[in-house]
């Protein structure tokens, strides 16, 4: 097992941007998987939380107390912040598709201006071996 095939999610032998534009495809589908279904869990997620920080905390007044500070002051403050995340997030992800096929492009344009400087480096290296540097 190595790691290089686990990433290597469209199988083509390499871990590439592909790749990773299919991890994040498959981890925004799992979100939304997971996102839909907790509403139909909320009180069996509640009560475990619930039982979790009785039985696992040595504090239970320290932790109800912060729990209940955090949902007052930080939480609003959190949520909006994950919102305006979440609005960056799809704008940066349209953008990139958006402008996708220009990087390609611009990939393809360097690969084709590699080979001719590699063809122009070897016609100097010839040249100056040569003598003729004329040309």
């Amino acid at each position: 097992f190595r790691m290089a095939n686990f990433l290597d999610l469209n199988k083509d032998g390499k871990v590439d941007q592909q790749d990773a534009y299919l991890a994040l495809e498959q981890a925004e589908k799992f979100y939304a998987i997971v996102e839909s279904k907790i509403p139909l869990y909320r009180p069996q997620i509640n009560i475990a939380l619930g039982f979790g920080t009785l039985f696992y905390s040595r504090s239970f007044s320290y932790t109800i107390l912060f729990s209940q500070s955090f949902r007052i002051t930080g939480w609003p403050v959190v949520k909006d912040g994950y919102e305006k995340l979440v609005i960056q997030y799809k704008a940066a992800r349209e953008e990139v598709h958006r402008q996708a096929p220009s990087l390609s492009e611009a990939r393809t344009i360097v690969a084709n201006y590699r080979e001719e400087m590699q063809a122009l480096q070897e016609a100097y290296k010839a040249a100056t071996e040569s003598g003729d540097v004329s040309s």
